[in-house]
């Protein structure tokens, strides 16, 4: 009885044992993660995404200041382009076929001009400018259309100064003036649609220019009045289509 009862005693002791050694070994394939570990895992998931924000913000504000510095480059481009045109303060037309040929003679002398450089035309025996008709063609062109037909002339733009047209130099006479145009154009803001550009226009006095130069005036002088130019991407060359007046008198960009 009591080798019997011995028996069955140590037969319970090992199931128990077994029992014990089975609940404290991991089941296969489950991997059990301490506290610590857990803490460590998602403090790297918390600085991950941390430095995803920080990259993405700084993204946005390179990409901020890129916009800004192409939109100001942009600007000083079409003010360059636009000068020969706006600073006779021309008026406004809804088509170049109808606006005054004189006026389109005169742009484009002076875009020959400045795009060409001084050196090219400059006369200096008689202070004057030699611009050859070619090159008026080609800034006729290029400002208003290859579809602008002008009869080549003298002419005089109502201040004492005669165009002079050689019929056989072909060439325009222009006097060296220590003053030419009336404005100077600042682009206040710039609306694309496709191959379509308005400009919004500032049309602000040279005087004023000259007098901010010699530190008399603010840095960002008020336009006496704004145009709305439209413009079309032809190739290399903007043509203007249109230049309407505008009633904006305060445009932030």
């Amino acid at each position: 009885m009591d080798e019997k009862f011995g028996e069955v005693n140590i037969i319970g002791n090992k199931q128990a044992a077994s029992n014990v050694i089975e609940n404290n070994v991991p089941k296969k394939g489950k991997r059990i993660i301490s506290k610590d570990a857990k803490i460590a895992i998602l403090g790297m998931i918390v600085i991950f995404f941390a430095f995803i924000g920080i990259m993405v913000s700084l993204k946005n504000i390179y990409c901020g200041i890129e916009g800004f510095i192409n939109k100001a480059s942009q600007k000083e481009k079409f003010e360059k382009y636009i000068l020969p045109v706006a600073m006779f303060d021309p008026v406004p037309f809804d088509s170049p076929q109808n606006a005054d040929k004189f006026y389109l003679l005169q742009s484009a002398i002076w875009a020959a001009f400045m795009n060409n450089g001084k050196n090219k035309y400059i006369d200096e025996e008689y202070d004057r400018l030699i611009v050859p008709a070619s090159d008026v063609d080609v800034s006729i062109s290029m400002l208003f259309g290859k579809n602008i037909n002008i009869k080549h002339q003298t002419f005089g733009d109502g201040y004492m100064n005669n165009y002079i047209y050689d019929e056989n130099t072909k060439t325009y006479i222009v006097p060296i003036l220590d003053r030419v145009g009336i404005y100077k154009p600042k682009v206040k803001n710039i609306l694309k649609d496709g191959d379509r550009y308005t400009l919004i226009v500032g049309y602000v006095r040279p005087d004023d220019i000259r007098q901010i130069y010699m530190g008399k005036k603010d840095k960002d002088p008020k336009p006496e009045k704004y145009m709305k130019y439209e413009l079309k991407k032809v190739e290399k060359a903007y043509n203007i289509l249109k230049i309407k007046d505008s009633q904006i008198e305060h445009w932030t960009n």
